[in-house]
């Protein structure tokens, strides 16, 4: 596979994870494995797509601004804070403002890629079921 193929591809996973950022509560939900911590997931997808994003920039398949848009976007999922406990965690994505801010500023990334938004396709990811349930997560010290 070529250069030019290669950053095709990244900039098409650096998409399909600005569309899961975008997504609202429920298709993010069910647009992963039951297996994962939703949140989590939802953060740590773009995070490690944006990583390709220089890569990106530098064969000219984005320009300067939607680089910084990313950056942008980047930064703000760098700065949510996730709960522990699984479900507080599940309930602040649902609602929290950062949240709804985060799915704002990703539709806006997605517009200055000239791109619509959709329910993201996670077909590139492959899942691993760990034994671990969300139930751990939720039990409290004590």
């Amino acid at each position: 596979m070529s250069d030019a193929e290669d950053c095709k591809r990244y900039l098409s996973k650096i998409v399909e994870s600005i569309q899961l950022l975008a997504a609202d509560f429920d298709t993010q939900v069910k647009s992963l494995p039951d297996s994962v911590h939703v949140p989590d997931e939802v953060l740590l997808e773009y995070g490690d797509s944006f990583l390709l994003a220089k890569q990106v920039r530098a064969a000219g398949l984005i320009d300067e601004f939607q680089y910084a848009r990313m950056q942008d976007l980047s930064d703000a999922v760098d700065s949510v804070v996730v709960p522990e406990n699984y479900s507080e965690a599940l309930g602040a994505m649902k609602s929290h403002p950062s949240w709804q801010m985060l799915r704002s500023q990703a539709a806006d990334v997605l517009q200055s890629l000239g791109i619509e938004k959709r329910p993201p396709d996670l077909s590139h990811i492959t899942y691993v079921k760990i034994e671990r349930s969300h139930t751990e997560d939720q039990k409290t010290p004590g």
